[in-house]
C-alpha cells in the first residue's frame, strides 16, 4: 500500500514522512491536483491524506473527479470539505 498525500504544507510533509517509514509505507506528495487522478488510478492500493487547504482550491468538476476516484478504492476513506 502506498501513502499519497495531497498537501502544500512542508510541516505535515515531513511528519507524514516520518509516520509513512514508522509503518513501512511509501509515500508520494503532490501539491497540485492536476498529477494527482493519474496516479491514484494507477496505483492499486493507496490511502489518501488530502489538506483542506487543497481541497477547498478544487472547483466543483475536480472535485467530483477525485470522489468518484475514491468511491472505487477498496479501502475505508473520510474525506471533509469544509463548505
Amino acid at each position: 500500500m502506498k501513502m499519497i498525500l495531497f498537501n502544500q504544507n512542508p510541516m505535515i510533509t515531513k511528519l507524514l514522512e516520518s509516520v509513512s517509514k514508522k509503518l513501512e509505507l511509501s509515500m508520494e506528495d503532490f501539491n497540485r491536483y492536476q498529477e494527482l487522478p493519474t496516479r491514484l488510478k494507477e496505483e492499486p492500493e493507496w490511502i489518501l491524506i488530502a489538506d483542506d487547504e487543497c481541497l477547498e482550491k478544487l472547483d466543483q468538476v475536480d472535485w467530483l473527479e477525485l470522489k468518484e476516484i475514491i468511491s472505487q478504492n477498496k479501502n475505508s476513506v473520510c474525506m471533509y470539505k469544509k463548505g
